[in-house]
């Protein structure tokens, strides 16, 4: 049985980790090849999934029939995203599920597994080719660059802890040494709003610096005078 509560402020505070899945449903048959368990949420784009961890479905416990059960009674035809939260207890509350490819899909695909391409094949030819229904980096991490990137700039995440992560991850979203293309553009959209950013910074310094000196405040203090009797 489901317990349903709504999350007032006190049960907020005590959420430990966003748990995400994403699967596929024929009718009855479940498909869902990992759950993806956050380990960063952006705040510069709210919600987003800045990094995870793939893990096996079973390791939701007995949250696994529940889910199943769940979706087979919607009789339910295409790909879905489901998110649990987890409280410091280790307690486990559903969220959300919603009917359409979520935002961490691209991380499943990454994995090796091709959640489209099964829900495509079972529509036009009834069967879908099985490792497209399979996750080959089970217990890897893997970050979205340019949601970090962001948070970065924005303020939200020290140049340490982007390093740092960058450092940890064992593949990324964006990074494809097959179409490196996409990956390219952005590191130089990066890179050039990470120089301007710089930039900005020194010139306030220097800003702030002059604007302290004596001379400067006494210099203020004169034109003050000044405009003040030609008012």
């Amino acid at each position: 049985d489901t317990v349903w509560r709504p999350y007032d402020r006190e049960f907020v505070s005590r959420l430990k980790q966003e748990i995400d899945l994403s699967g596929v449903c024929i009718d009855q048959e479940i498909i869902i090849p990992a759950i993806i368990k956050k380990t960063c949420v952006a705040q510069y784009e709210k919600g987003v999934t800045l990094s995870g961890m793939l893990y096996p479905f079973e390791s939701l416990g007995g949250y696994c029939e529940k889910t199943i059960r769940m979706m087979q009674a919607f009789r339910y035809t295409g790909m879905f995203d489901m998110e649990f939260n987890v409280t410091e207890d280790g307690k486990i509350y559903f969220n959300e599920v919603n009917f359409r490819s979520g935002g961490p899909n691209f991380a499943y695909f990454k994995a090796g597994a091709n959640l489209p391409a099964v829900v495509v094949d079972e529509l036009a030819d009834g069967r879908h080719l099985p490792g497209d229904a399979v996750v080959d980096r089970i217990g890897q991490n893997f970050i979205y660059e340019k949601v970090a990137w962001e948070d970065y700039l924005h303020g939200f995440m020290t140049k340490e802890t982007l390093d740092q992560r960058m450092r940890d991850a064992d593949f990324g979203l964006l990074y494809s040494r097959e179409d490196p293309g996409p990956y390219l553009f952005k590191l130089r959209e990066f890179n050039r709003l990470n120089r301007n950013r710089a930039i900005q910074e020194k010139k306030q310094a220097v800003t702030e610096r002059v604007t302290s000196l004596p001379a400067y405040q006494k210099a203020e203090e004169w034109t003050k005078k000044e405009y003040e009797q030609l008012r």
